[in-house]
């Protein structure tokens, strides 16, 4: 995604000091070449791992979601944000949402005018089994 800073952000689903993803930004700089920094390595052990929705940048926060984890905590996958400490240090996760052992985030997420975020599920625990939407309030 292209964010207003002109930065392009987006997130692999290997990779990262835990192999579980990043989350990444690419900077342009001189004669077309850009530079990444990687903003957050997913640790797999104590948050989610996997995220592989497009990100959602609003007031310098990123959110995104994660299609699994690890642990019974995160085991479904997780909901997340990343916040930018301003003092040059890593960036910040907070878990929004986790689904336990129970069936993650599938798809796109979407943000309403209210900083509202919508998703899907892509199976479980809707009571068919076969999936939910879903609201999370950050």
């Amino acid at each position: 995604m292209v964010a207003a800073d002109g930065n392009l952000y987006g997130s692999t689903t290997g990779g990262g000091t835990g192999n579980a993803g990043t989350v990444y930004q690419l900077t342009p700089g001189a004669g077309g070449i850009w530079s990444e920094t990687v903003l957050y390595s997913f640790a797999a052990d104590d948050d989610g791992k996997l995220p592989d929705s497009p990100l959602i940048i609003e007031s310098g926060v990123i959110y995104g979601a994660t299609n699994t984890g690890s642990g019974t905590g995160y085991a479904g996958g997780t909901i997340f944000s990343l916040r930018d400490p301003g003092n040059g240090g890593p960036w910040l996760e907070t878990i929004l949402h986790s689904y336990g052992a129970l069936a993650g985030p599938y798809g796109s997420l979407v943000m309403n005018h209210k900083g509202i975020l919508y998703g899907t599920t892509a199976y479980g625990p809707g009571s068919m089994g076969v999936g939910t939407a879903y609201q999370v309030k950050p």
